[in-house]
């Protein structure tokens, strides 16, 4: 793959990290290479089984690059948990490692659900194709097969919503920061360059925060108006559709590795709300460093009661939708273990504005496949 394993560590960097971290990270070069010969070759070949061949040694490669990305991350923990490296430049540094790897991990996790889907593609390349065998840019074709596939989890339906400008005029991450901070009230508490994040209850330089949507501003707008009953520019420009989350915890949320949840002691109408673990494959990867060197990893997230500086706080219905769409993702790959824990979890307040049970029902079974289960039935017939 052409950009596979293009995530070179900075001599500055490199010169810093232990001699045992450097032979770890060059020895992950040199089966990148390996990986890159045999994808040459291999993509040569026109019968069906080199298609399935190719399929698995891109995978393969793909791995390796996770293992050398981990291997980056880890060094930089090293050298900033041992005062070599500061923690400004460790969050500088860490942040391209940290999407790449959310990327790569992604790109493997779509690759081995939709690998029937990708091979049939593939195929009827090769039968279009004058010469037969796969051509030399076969790794890109396969690349744009999964990012399709990607976008389609991204937005859940396959719906393209508003237009991008429209999408510009009402999402404009400033003016929407602004409406959250002022709903929150998070500017009672402010702290020049700082914001607050939700889930950590911590103040963190603005520039590592994010407004993170509970419903995705991607999904088709007449279906959310279908299923919440209102306008698609009134539900998504609605501060209590939104929290404000430090980068790696919103992807975490969006992707349905975390959800969030009604505490325990809550009553008819949720005022207190945790954060659970679905995905407890994720348990160790990073989150965010402290500046007393403390690391806050994924495992860390679980239980842990939302922190907020007001009274205001988001809506349940939105919440709950979140949460869904992580289970049904979850379903629709087949991830038992994702959707075992979201089943686990008590059913949620029915009080509160509804959402159109029939519309709700419809749209988890095109999605998923399945049914959606009595626990999950939030909403109203309408």
């Amino acid at each position: 793959m052409s950009d596979m394993i293009s995530l070179p560590v900075p001599e500055r960097l490199s010169a810093l990290l232990p001699e045992n971290r450097r032979h770890m990270l060059r020895g992950h070069e040199e089966i990148s290479i390996s990986h890159s010969s045999k994808l040459y070759h291999v993509a040569q070949g026109s019968s069906p089984s080199r298609t399935s061949d190719f399929l698995d040694a891109t995978i393969a490669a793909l791995e390796d690059e996770m293992e050398y990305i981990k291997c980056i991350q880890d060094g930089l923990v090293e050298i900033t948990t041992s005062g070599v490296l500061s923690n400004d430049a460790f969050q500088t540094e860490m942040r391209p490692v940290l999407n790449r790897l959310r990327k790569t991990s992604h790109t493997i996790d779509v690759m081995k659900r939709q690998r029937s889907s990708i091979e049939a593609n593939l195929n009827d390349v090769k039968r279009k194709s004058i010469t037969g065998p796969l051509d030399s840019g076969l790794v890109e074709k396969t690349r744009t097969h999964v990012t399709v596939r990607t976008d389609a989890d991204a937005t859940v339906t396959r719906g393209k919503g508003p237009p991008a400008w429209v999408r510009k005029h009402i999402h404009n991450q400033r003016v929407t920061r602004m409406g959250v901070t002022r709903y929150y009230n998070l500017a009672t508490e402010y702290e020049r360059g700082s914001s607050f994040c939700h889930v950590l209850g911590l103040f963190i330089p603005e520039t590592s925060i994010a407004v993170a949507y509970l419903v995705p501003k991607t999904m088709d707008q007449a279906e959310l108006s279908r299923i919440f009953g209102v306008q698609y520019d009134v539900l998504l420009s609605d501060p209590r559709n939104a929290l404000s989350l430090v980068k790696p915890v919103k992807y975490l949320l969006e992707e349905g590795v975390i959800g969030i949840v009604p505490t325990r002691a809550t009553g008819p109408v949720p005022s207190s709300w945790k954060c659970v673990v679905l995905d407890e494959s994720k348990n160790e990867d990073f989150v965010y460093k402290r500046e007393s060197g403390q690391i806050i990893r994924v495992k860390d997230l679980n239980d842990r009661v939302l922190s907020f500086l007001s009274e205001s706080r988001p809506q349940c219905r939105y919440l709950y939708f979140r949460f869904l769409l992580s289970y049904l993702k979850a379903k629709r790959l087949e991830l038992s273990d994702v959707t075992a824990k979201a089943e686990a979890q008590r059913s949620w307040p029915l009080s509160g504005e509804y959402l159109n049970k029939s519309a709700l029902k419809t749209f988890a079974r095109y999605v998923s496949g399945h049914e959606l289960p009595d626990q999950f039935s939030y909403g109203q017939d309408i």
